[in-house]
């Protein structure tokens, strides 16, 4: 049932996963799509696409209500304290970079709208970053599925079963690093 709602629907299931879990829902495409069940560019765009509009989704919400919510939240966290240090230093490298910094990548968003960064700015900025993580993230998912088909030469009967894997490996890789960074955050 699975495979067919891959199938069926993978991408638009690729574009919404990398709203929320973006690495793990584009190292699974990539997975497939090393595997033939899916097209790597265009699961390379699905999950650019998502994770870029979430970004800009949140970058808009800053934009509205974050300037008050930054200015109370600025001495008692660290982190935000942190993320507006570098974007003013930063900005522009700090955003096409966001992707690769687990746990930090709306925090960024939401403070580039709450500064009051330019739309045209974050827009480019965010989007350029968006297609270079999902180049490099796709590239990534797509060489495990390599490796896996020469490691393990029945593969094909277990493809949906290893992408849940690779899934469920990211993810918990992003939680671990998410806890960690709360817990070096002094409260």
């Amino acid at each position: 049932m699975l495979e067919t709602l891959l199938e069926r629907y993978g991408y638009w299931m690729v574009f919404l996963a990398s709203m929320a879990e973006p690495d793990a829902a584009l190292g699974a495409a990539a997975f497939l799509a090393q595997r033939d069940r899916l097209d790597f560019w265009t699961s390379v765009a699905a999950a650019s696409l998502g994770s870029g509009l979430i970004s800009q989704i949140a970058y808009a919400v800053g934009r509205s209500y974050g300037r008050d919510w930054l200015d109370q939240r600025r001495t008692s966290n660290p982190r935000i304290v942190r993320v507006t240090a570098w974007i003013q230093r930063r900005g522009a490298w700090l955003i096409f970079f966001s992707r690769f910094l687990w746990g930090f990548r709306l925090l960024i968003a939401i403070s580039c709208g709450a500064l009051h960064m330019p739309p045209t700015r974050f827009t480019l900025l965010n989007l350029a970053g968006a297609a270079v993580w999902g180049v490099a993230v796709g590239a990534a998912g797509y060489a495990l599925g390599g490796a896996a088909s020469l490691i393990w030469r029945d593969v094909e009967r277990h493809e949906i079963v290893a992408a849940g894997v690779v899934f469920v490996l990211i993810a918990a890789l992003w939680r671990w690093r998410r806890r960690r960074l709360k817990k070096a955050a002094p409260h």
